[in-house]
This record gives C-alpha cells, structure tokens and sequence, in this order.
C-alpha cells in the first residue's frame, strides 16, 4: 500500500507504521497508532466511541475520560486537523 497522504504535510506509511509531518517522523504510543489505525481502517466512516474503547481497551479497564485524553493526544500531533467528532456517536478521519 505504501503512503497514505493526508495533506502536503502529513502522511503515514502503512508498511513502517509511521506517521510523518514535514518529512519527520512522528513519535506516536502504542495507543496512539492504535487509534490511528482504527480511523484510517474505516475510510473516512465513523468509528463509534464505543468501537474504540474495545478494540484499544479489549480489557475493559476504559472510560470516556481516558478516550478523549487519547483522541486528543492524536490531535494535537495532527495539528488539530483530520479527526472530527461525531456528536454522541464517536470520530471520524477527514482527508
């Protein structure tokens, strides 16, 4: 598959699992690419909250605080572009 470009400065590489802006690359937690992943898996389709929280939590040792401080981690490394919320439902990755 190779690169997945978001916009001229953001891609990420499916075969390294990288995420890079400006030719850097990204450091990103496990959860992080996770949830990446998960978003990118969906093509652009939301991703319920509850969709989430199981596939990076299978545990169950989750709650919503937790989810929205990962979501935003990723957004902030994403410049705040790319993941939108979909009110009362859950996220969606907008290229």
């Amino acid at each position: 598959m190779g690169d997945i470009r978001f916009d001229e400065e953001f891609s990420f590489n499916t075969q390294t699992n990288e995420l890079i802006k400006s030719f850097h690359v990204l450091h990103l937690t496990p959860q992080e690419l996770r949830l990446l992943q998960l978003l990118l898996d969906s093509k652009g389709n939301p991703v319920s909250s509850y969709e989430v929280e199981t596939e990076l939590w299978p545990q169950g040792n989750s709650n919503e605080s937790t989810r929205r401080a990962l979501v935003k981690r990723l957004r902030a490394k994403l410049d705040y572009k790319f993941i939108e919320t979909i009110h009362s439902y859950g996220y969606r990755l907008v290229l």
